[in-house]
C-alpha cells in the first residue's frame, strides 16, 4: 500500500478519536441537564453515526490473514489487557474517588457491568469480539461481500422484531458485535476491491469528499426538518455517507502531519483516558461555572490534548506498564 493511502488511513482514525471525545464531552453535557439546539442535537447524531463505525472500517480495512495464533496474541496484548487494566481503575475510581462510572451498586455487580457486558469500554470490548470473529473473513475475498448484506437485513429484523437487545445489556456486546461487524467487513472488502481493480486509485479523492458533503449536508438539512428517520437503515446510509467524507478528507490531508498521526499511533489509549478526563474537566468546570454549549468545545479540546499527552507519556514509561495500558 502506498504510503499516501498509509497516511490517510491514519488520519481517518485520528478523526475518528477527536469525534469520539466531541461527541463525549456533548453527552456528558446532556447527562448534567444540558439542552441541545436542533442544529447541536442533528450534530450529536451525525458525531455518533460516524465516530465508531469509521474505527471499525478502518480496523477492517488493516487486517490481512495472518497466522491465528500469533494473530489472537496481538489482540490480546493490544485490547484486552489495556481493557482489562483500565476497567479495573475505573472500578477503583467509582469506588474510592466518585461514583461516576459506577453501573451496580455492589463490587459484583460493577465487575459484572464491566467484563460481562462490557458496559465500561463498550467499544473496545466489541472489537476485542469483532476481531475474534474476523479470520472467517481470511476464507475468502468473497464472504466479506455475503456477509454484509446479510448482517445488514439481520439487523433490520432485529430492530422491527427484537430478537435480541444492541444496547448495553447484552451480554459480550453481541448485539453490538452484529452491527459493527458490517462496518469492519466493509473496510476488509474496499480493501481487497482496491487490490483486485486497480483502476479504482485513479478515483480523485475530492470526489469523495465532495458526493459526502453534499449528501451529507441534505441529510442535514433533512434531519433539522424531521425529514431524515432514525431507524437503521437510514442511519446506515447516514454512516457510509459521513465515512466517505471523511475519508476523501484524509485522502486530502497533506501527508506528515504529526499532530493527526499521534492522535492515530495513540487512539485506543485517548479511548480509555477520555473517560476520566472528561469526569475530571466537567467536575472543575460545573464546580466554577455554568456549563454552555460553547464551554463544552472547550472543554473538548483539553481532553484531547491531555489524553493524547498522557498516552504519549505513558509511552515513555517501563514496558511492564506500556504492556499493561496496550503500548
Amino acid at each position: 500500500m502506498g504510503e499516501k493511502k498509509l497516511s490517510a488511513v491514519s488520519y481517518a482514525k485520528a478523526f475518528a478519536i477527536i469525534l469520539v471525545i466531541l461527541g463525549h464531552s456533548l453527552s456528558q453535557y446532556q447527562r448534567l441537564g444540558g439542552v441541545f439546539s436542533a442544529v447541536t442535537a442533528t450534530l450529536f447524531r451525525f458525531i455518533y453515526a460516524v465516530h465508531v463505525p469509521l474505527f471499525f472500517a478502518v480496523a477492517g480495512f488493516l487486517c490481512h490473514s495472518q497466522h491465528i495464533g500469533h494473530y489472537y496474541w496481538k489482540k490480546v496484548c493490544r485490547l484486552l489487557v489495556p481493557f482489562v487494566t483500565f476497567s479495573l481503575l475505573k472500578i477503583f475510581y467509582s469506588n474510592v474517588i466518585s461514583s461516576d462510572f459506577a453501573h451496580g451498586d455492589s463490587l459484583a455487580s460493577q465487575l459484572a457491568d464491566a467484563f460481562l457486558y462490557g458496559r465500561l469500554y463498550w467499544f473496545i470490548y466489541c472489537m476485542f469480539v469483532v476481531y475474534l470473529i474476523s479470520p472467517v473473513l481470511w476464507i475468502h475475498k468473497s464472504v466479506a461481500w455475503i456477509l454484509i448484506p446479510i448482517l445488514i437485513v439481520v439487523n433490520a429484523l432485529n430492530e422491527r422484531y427484537h430478537f435480541w437487545r444492541n444496547d448495553d445489556f447484552t451480554p459480550f456486546q453481541i448485539g453490538r458485535v452484529s452491527m459493527y461487524l458490517v462496518y469492519f467487513a466493509s473496510g476488509y472488502a474496499v480493501r481487497n476491491f482496491i487490490k483486485d481493480f486497480p483502476s479504482v486509485k485513479k478515483l480523485r479523492p475530492v470526489i469523495f469528499a465532495s458526493v459526502g458533503f453534499v449528501l451529507g449536508a441534505v441529510f442535514f438539512a433533512l434531519a433539522l426538518l424531521g425529514k431524515f428517520p432514525q431507524d437503521y437503515l437510514c442511519g446506515l446510509v447516514l454512516t457510509y455517507t459521513l465515512m466517505l467524507f471523511l475519508t476523501g478528507i484524509a485522502l486530502l490531508t497533506s501527508q506528515g502531519n504529526a499532530v493527526l498521526e499521534k492522535f492515530a499511533t495513540y487512539s485506543l489509549q485517548c479511548m480509555f483516558l477520555d473517560s476520566f478526563y472528561k469526569a475530571i474537566l466537567f467536575a472543575l468546570a460545573t464546580h466554577f461555572f455554568r456549563i454552555n454549549m460553547p464551554m463544552v468545545f472547550l472543554l473538548a479540546a483539553p481532553d484531547c490534548v491531555l489524553s493524547l499527552a498522557t498516552s504519549i507519556l505513558l509511552d515513555k514509561l517501563p514496558k511492564p506498564v506500556k504492556f499493561a495500558v496496550g503500548l
